[in-house]
């Protein structure tokens, strides 16, 4: 589904404190797409782009140009819960040089850690180094850390629980096994006494639901009617067949004597 969004924002006071803001948001099945417009002390023009890869792992860009300067913005985003999200990117300005920032968020409190790497923007082997191996390092933690430790915990909690399973299911297959041996001592001498006055023989005993035990029984004596027919049928063709013979023979005897 997608949907838009838009909000205006104004803040009155001093010439230095007001200020006015606005923002339009498009949320599409896969990216959210902002662009805000601020106007005040420092105008500024920005856009944000994140484009979700996963549940919990998206790509943001970012860019803004103001009177303040110019500057991007690329980053990797995952989130480990609800509230708890590490971001690592990427930052070039004009003003600024490039910067690495590390930021984690947990429960609406954030903590950003700006690392700048050089003062100067166009020094591109410190940009390129600064957008590939934050992506690249976090892949390969990602896959050959973190993952193997999640499914190792995944395993041994899944042995944990299959175990207790197994100890409770015998628990209960021992308990079941005592009321039977309790029960075949009674259930013998009821069974010696019954046959004893010529009582009540139990043929056959079912228990669950009735209703599909009566469908099977119903198909199982519709093939066998079917089955009965197709034999009687069968034997009326080879007691036809016999009859004609056993005339043939006669007529063929009778104009012989003849």
């Amino acid at each position: 589904t997608q949907s838009s969004s838009a909000s205006l924002t104004w803040v009155v006071g001093p010439p230095n404190a007001s200020s006015m803001g606005f923002s339009v948001s498009h949320r599409g099945s896969k990216y959210v797409l902002t662009g805000k417009l601020d106007l005040g002390l420092v105008t500024s023009l920005s856009s944000r782009l994140t484009y979700l890869l996963n549940d919990n792992l998206s790509v943001k860009i970012t860019g803004r140009i103001g009177t303040s300067g110019v500057d991007a913005e690329l980053g990797l985003a995952r989130r480990f819960s609800p509230t708890n999200t590490l971001y690592a990117g990427s930052a070039v300005s004009l003003q600024g040089g490039t910067a690495f920032k590390v930021r984690y968020s947990r429960a609406g409190q954030v903590f950003e850690f700006p690392i700048l790497l050089t003062g100067d923007c166009r020094d591109w082997e410190v940009l390129a180094a600064a957008s590939i191996v934050p992506p690249l390092a976090s892949f390969l933690l990602m896959r050959y850390v973190v993952g193997p430790l999640k499914r190792w915990q995944r395993r041994r909690a899944d042995l944990a629980a299959r175990s207790e399973h197994a100890e409770q299911l015998q628990r209960e297959a021992n308990r079941a096994a005592a009321e039977r041996a309790l029960l075949q001592p009674v259930a013998r001498r009821k069974a010696a006494a019954e046959a004893a006055a010529g009582g009540l023989v139990i043929l056959e005993a079912v228990y669950g639901l009735l209703h599909e035990y009566r469908l099977a029984r119903s198909q199982q004596g519709q093939s066998g009617s079917e089955a009965a027919a197709g034999m009687q049928q069968d034997q009326q063709q080879q007691q036809q067949q016999h009859d004609q013979q056993r005339q043939q023979q006669q007529h063929t005897k009778a104009q012989q004597q003849a």
